[in-house]
């Protein structure tokens, strides 16, 4: 399209589709830190240059995934004496391609982790979403705690295992997918399943 008067946009040919609507700016690269639950054993704080990259909706996804884990922390608490709960409870996260999923997860285990309210996560996902997950968790700041659980080799996905979930130190993003925890379930529920 040509332009106007003075830079302005040419006026669109009568019968032409209009332009596509601009997509909203990002949020500025920093600010507050986004803290939940302050003073409680469920403190969470995730960084202000990653929760400047939040949009409100994602944020409030942020704040809906730790009210899971506090709902499930203070159930488990409240059932010991009857007996073992699950830690957290479940969750789905459900929006339309395209609005940050993924980025609210990150960001909520980015939060997670730097509050040491979790050591360990383990994603799994299609094969061709993987690099999508750990260019969004290096974006939150934990690159270097994603590891890939892929390898056809035995002796580099126990490698893989035990960066994130050695006891006592363990730390980070196990990243695979679903034919790897149907082949692996037994290592896996091994490593995930200690309640740690």
């Amino acid at each position: 399209r040509g332009r106007g008067k003075a830079g302005a946009p040419a006026a669109a040919a009568p019968g032409a589709p209009p332009p596509a609507a601009t997509p909203p700016s990002p949020p500025p690269p920093s600010g507050p830190p986004m803290v939940l639950g302050a003073g409680s054993a469920y403190e969470f704080i995730l960084r202000g240059e990653v929760a400047a990259k939040l949009y409100p909706h994602q944020r409030e996804g942020v704040a809906w995934l730790h009210s899971l884990l506090v709902a499930g922390g203070t159930r488990a608490a409240a059932g010991r004496a009857r007996g073992p709960s699950p830690p957290c409870w479940g969750g789905l996260l459900a929006d339309d391609m395209g609005l940050g999923k993924t980025m609210q997860v990150s960001a909520w285990l980015a939060g997670c982790i730097d509050s040491g309210l979790a050591r360990r996560a383990l994603v799994v996902a299609p094969k061709t979403l993987l690099a999508q997950w750990a260019a969004e968790l290096a974006g939150v700041g934990l690159g270097g705690l994603v590891f890939e659980y892929l390898s056809p080799n035995p002796a580099e996905r126990a490698a893989a295992l035990a960066a994130v979930a050695a006891p006592g130190t363990g730390r980070g993003i196990l990243l695979t997918t679903y034919g790897m925890v149907l082949h692996n379930a037994a290592s896996l529920a091994g490593a995930f399943g200690k309640g740690e």
